[in-house]
């Protein structure tokens, strides 16, 4: 296997230009598009769509996100999307949706156990996926992909915080300033 070659860890160590690491995003997102779609394949027969999927796995994973906005807010999805996907789960009897005893404007959200079997199927495909993707590839290596992207993270939440402070913030809803999420 040949080795990689190091990224430069400042701008100004630069070999080449601000495309290589460009380029290195733009695998990224091509990576995770990928492993969406290869886990859709499997439940699409079943009649779900990504979102619904996003859905479930986030109530599996993250149970105290049970609210519309807190789903949104984990998924970095609109609410719209989220509702409308919670809905066609409501239907499907996935979810229980019930309203909340402390804020009568916010919907509780809760797996059925006719989940289960589904969230099993989507695990499975996770699992499969993670295992070929990974193959060839040691702990070491993970480890400092793992310490890259926590870097690339916090970098990211400094240019936030100062985009905050300095009050330039692109007010158009939907868009997401240079260094912002969309929320």
């Amino acid at each position: 296997m040949a080795k990689a070659q190091p990224l430069p860890t400042r701008p100004s160590e630069s070999s080449g230009s601000d495309g290589e690491i460009l380029g290195v995003f733009a695998r990224m997102s091509e990576l995770s598009k990928y492993f969406r779609a290869y886990c859709y394949r499997p439940v699409e027969e079943m009649g779900f769509t990504l979102n619904e999927i996003d859905v479930l796995v986030c109530l599996k994973d993250h149970p105290e996100q049970n609210t519309v906005k807190g789903i949104s807010e984990s998924l970095r999805l609109s609410k719209g999307m989220i509702s409308q996907a919670v809905e066609s789960l409501r239907r499907k009897n996935l979810v229980a949706v019930s309203q909340s005893a402390r804020d009568r404007r916010s919907v509780l959200i809760a797996l059925n156990a006719k989940a289960q079997p589904v969230l099993d199927k989507i695990r499975e495909t996770y699992s499969a996926f993670i295992r070929t993707f990974t193959d060839g590839v040691d702990r070491e290596q993970i480890a400092l992909i793992e310490s890259v992207l926590s870097q690339f993270y916090q970098n990211k939440e400094a240019m936030k915080q100062a985009l905050r402070k300095s009050g330039k913030r692109n007010k158009q809803k939907g868009a997401a300033h240079c260094g912002e999420d969309n929320q």
